[in-house]
């Protein structure tokens, strides 16, 4: 922008052209230049707000992203967990199952090797009766024990 006023004095004025044109110039450049600065620290305010705006932006996004995945990760996790819970009870359940079967199964091979050994004594009795002499019955179990009343594990160590 021109100076009007300045260039109305200096042609009003009477100098010679080279004055005028000097004069003209200097309000150019001085306006230029002053426009230059103002303009560059306006820019330059901008530049930085908008840059800062673009990575607030990018930031507040990114967060959003990352509490998206936590917020997933999380749930995933909570899921994963609830299915090993259930998968741990049924496998105790199941192994309960075993457990009772497996003692049943001990409990009932037991009454019968009692009622076998009964038999056994009945019948070596009878014998006995009519003078046949038969040796002690073998026993039915073996002498070591490896398992409990129950039937479970002894431990050996």
């Amino acid at each position: 922008m021109i100076p009007f006023a300045a260039i109305v004095v200096a042609v009003t004025s009477g100098t010679s052209d080279i004055t005028l044109i000097v004069s003209i110039l200097g309000a150019l450049g001085i306006g230029a230049i002053a426009a230059a600065i103002v303009t560059g620290l306006f820019s330059r305010r901008k530049l930085g707000a908008e840059a800062a705006s673009l990575i607030t932006s990018a930031a507040h996004t990114v967060t959003t992203m990352m509490e998206k995945r936590l917020a997933e990760s999380v749930a995933e996790v909570a899921r994963q967990r609830e299915i090993m819970e259930h998968m741990t009870q049924a496998n105790h359940n199941e192994l309960a199952k075993m457990a009772k079967a497996h003692a049943d199964e001990r409990s009932e091979m037991r009454r019968v090797l009692q009622l076998h050994v009964a038999w056994d004594a009945i019948a070596i009795a009878k014998m006995a009766e009519f003078g046949v002499e038969l040796p002690p019955t073998p026993p039915v179990t073996p002498a070591n024990r490896f398992t409990d009343a129950d039937g479970y594990p002894l431990s050996l160590g």
